[in-house]
């Protein structure tokens, strides 16, 4: 289970969560199947059955370390395909990316001293 302590993930940490959440699935060594680096398995079906058991933890260590109002982007039943999800979602290039960034550039102001 996840660390009361863990930041969940809101609209404005991704990139810090994203770290802290990888560390959390390599620590419950869930991370070769949270982080897609091992497939499903087409084979024995005692096999198919502990890596869909591996992914229903890392799934649901990623859905108890999110705010409520990120659970619309946990629909998928693959982890790999939540990360996807959340990786298009918070993490963009685009125009409004570069937008947001010039805000916060603006909004910027150098403290005396």
């Amino acid at each position: 289970m996840l660390d009361k302590s863990m930041m969940k993930l809101n609209n404005k940490n991704y990139e810090i969560w994203k770290i802290l959440m990888k560390a959390i699935l390599v620590y419950k060594q869930l991370h070769k199947v949270g982080l897609g680096l091992m497939p499903r398995p087409a084979g024995p079906p005692n096999a198919v059955w502990a890596w869909d058991q591996k992914n229903q933890e890392a799934c649901a260590e990623l859905q108890l370390a999110i705010k409520w109002d990120q659970l619309s982007h946990m629909t998928a039943d693959d982890t790999l395909e939540i990360w996807a999800k959340l990786e298009h979602i918070h993490w963009s290039t685009g125009f409004t990316m570069c937008m947001s960034l010039k805000q916060q550039l603006w909004k910027m102001k150098m403290k005396d001293g």
